[in-house]
């Protein structure tokens, strides 16, 4: 049992982290919907990154107008496959007051879905976890020697009297093979 509960630990650790950061995410895109100035934004380019496990991702480029009215351009954070946005396509950018390099474009699955897939998953993850954890727990209270002992003499008893069963259902007329 006790080898069992360090990768239980540590996978329950794993999957915490997972809703904590969907948590933090959330409450932080939350916060920009409801602190942060809205504008249109319009999209200049669409740049491709390959991660280290050879995954292409299109990363939009926004260029945009400052409350203060300075002309502000990013390059997105959230990249997409096949990509989410086309050269000159108009989105609207939150982003604070003062902190330009804050922008994010407001779209529904980055600010409320994404959050939410990596609450799911460490939900789930602790859910089987937990299941695993009770269906483990209950299975070696059952295997002690003593209740194997007690079982195997149950398992006899179950056997003759399922012989004397088959026995009387010979005798029966009534029973249809």
């Amino acid at each position: 049992m006790k080898s069992f509960m360090i990768p239980f630990i540590i996978v329950f650790f794993i999957s915490s982290i997972f809703i904590v950061l969907g948590v933090w995410l959330l409450s932080a895109n939350t916060d920009l919907i409801e602190n942060g100035i809205k504008t249109e934004g319009k999209i200049t380019a669409m740049v491709r990154k390959t991660d280290s496990e050879g995954s292409k991702m299109w990363h939009p480029v926004v260029e945009f107008t400052t409350n203060n009215g300075i002309q502000f351009s990013k390059e997105m954070i959230f990249g997409t496959s096949p990509p989410a946005y086309e050269t000159g396509d108009a989105v609207e950018v939150l982003y604070y007051a003062g902190n330009p390099d804050s922008a994010v474009i407001n779209s529904y699955f980055q600010m409320y879905v994404f959050p939410w897939i990596f609450i799911a998953v460490g939900i789930f993850i602790e859910c089987i976890m937990v299941i695993v954890y009770i269906i483990k727990k209950r299975t070696s209270r059952n295997l002690t020697p003593e209740t194997s002992v007690n079982n195997s003499a149950a398992d006899t008893e179950n056997e003759s009297l399922y012989d004397k069963k088959a026995d009387k259902d010979k005798e029966n007329p009534f029973l249809l093979d």
